[in-house]
């Protein structure tokens, strides 16, 4: 590592530990007061994210896009807090899980599952709920630019028995978590450019990544959705549904995942990241 990285490392743990020794309502209001810095101070993409939620919610007012914009901000900057206090933050937050026996049944099955989520809610909760509870968890991650930042990423991660998968890494290398009988997990909301398929999100059309379904169509492992959010008092849920597609091809596949994602972030419109270009690629330009 760079000096620069060393020391962005350096820092990163040095929070971590602070914030592992502070009350959880003090993290509660740390994070909190970053939210409320981060949405006055730095506009980062901040336009891009409120274009995305008025073309998800057409229907509500400019203030409410607002709203769902700043408590955004103060969500994930109580996420970040919570996830540098790993694992003393996980140990004290209060979990309800819906559908724990649709998993257990597709690993019973033999095959490997693909585990989806989103970037909503707190899916790195998700991650440490499921390599707690012993279930044999790899997850695709993309790796950080700083890598002093991705060092402590990768620690705070693997603390929970989970592996990091770098997004670099050769498909037939990710494919053998599957042959393995592990649990792939795919976070597979962002635009894909090119090399993705056109769906409906928010009934505008999307570029979505198609390894979730190619990897089924290879293997017949079991397509599983799950999701994690904030429930209030400190309570998280889980939610785990099968993915059942009208059709086993491709379209019908990711067509279904993000439906059901879309249906979560309705119901919880403020616990979705909004920050990336998720209608960037169109029809028209990637025919061009």
């Amino acid at each position: 590592m760079s000096l620069t990285e060393t020391i962005t490392y350096g820092f990163l743990k040095l929070f971590s530990k602070l914030f592992r020794v502070i009350s959880h309502e003090m993290r509660n209001k740390f994070g909190d007061a970053l939210g409320i810095f981060a949405w006055k101070w730095i506009p980062k993409r901040q336009d891009e994210a409120l274009k995305n939620i008025r073309i998800a919610f057409p229907e509500k007012s400019e203030a409410d896009h607002l709203d769902i914009l700043k408590n955004c901000y103060r969500l994930f900057m109580k996420n970040a807090v919570q996830f540098l206090a790993f694992p003393k933050s996980f140990q004290e937050i209060t979990f309800t899980v819906e559908g724990r026996e649709i998993l257990d049944r597709a690993i019973a099955m033999d095959k490997g599952v693909i585990f989806i989520t989103g970037h909503c809610g707190a899916w790195e909760l998700l991650i440490a709920w499921l390599g707690t509870n012993g279930y044999p968890f790899e997850g695709v991650a993309a790796e950080q630019s700083n890598l002093g930042a991705d060092k402590l990423f990768r620690e705070q991660r693997e603390y929970f028995k989970v592996k990091q998968i770098p997004r670099s890494t050769p498909i037939d290398i990710i494919m053998e978590t599957l042959t393995s009988k592990k649990i792939l997990g795919l976070v597979s909301d962002q635009d894909a450019g090119p090399k993705g398929i056109f769906v409906s999100f928010f009934g505008k059309d999307a570029s979505t990544p198609k390894g979730p379904a190619v990897f089924h169509l290879k293997t017949g492992a079991a397509l599983i959705f799950g999701t994690a959010f904030y429930e209030g008092r400190n309570t998280f849920h889980i939610q785990i549904r099968e993915i059942k597609p009208e059709t086993n091809d491709v379209t019908a596949i990711t067509q279904s995942f993000i439906y059901m994602l879309q249906e979560k972030i309705k119901q919880y419109p403020s616990q979705y990241f909004w920050f990336h270009r998720r209608w960037k690629s169109s029809r028209k330009r990637e025919s061009k």
